[in-house]
């Protein structure tokens, strides 16, 4: 059976039902992470944001036909999201708790977690 890996993410119907970010609440987080003489980067990544946002109003997410594994940043995250995505996946829905913020799961630490669970459940034949 096949298997989708969601890296701390929620269904676009659940993004749908709530006031899309403005253009200054966009860039207030990465501003947090970049100098100054990065601001160019900052517009651009705003406007792809967005642009994104505008699109999902119009996208419908189809069933997956498999399970479905959620990594979620924790501490922070506003609650535990595999409800969420029961209506979205044929098979079963875990999630794992991963000691890290949204925008540190890329880091090391994080992603060999991440893998040791992915590779457990190919191990198990669940891949």
């Amino acid at each position: 059976m096949a298997l989708r890996a969601l890296l701390d993410s929620v269904p676009s119907d659940y993004l749908k039902s709530h006031t899309p970010p403005s253009a200054d609440e966009i860039r207030e987080h990465p501003s947090e992470r970049m100098t100054a003489d990065q601001g160019h980067l900052l517009t651009g990544a705003t406007a792809v944001i967005q642009h994104h946002t505008d699109l999902m109003q119009g996208f419908h997410l189809p069933v997956f036909d498999g399970d479905a594994v959620i990594f979620n940043a924790v501490p922070g995250q506003d609650g535990p999201y595999s409800g969420l995505w029961t209506p979205f996946v044929t098979g079963s829905v875990q999630m794992y708790d991963i000691r890290c913020a949204h925008g540190d799961m890329y880091l090391p630490e994080p992603a060999d977690e991440i893998c040791r669970v992915l590779r457990q459940h190919r191990e198990e034949g669940g891949v």
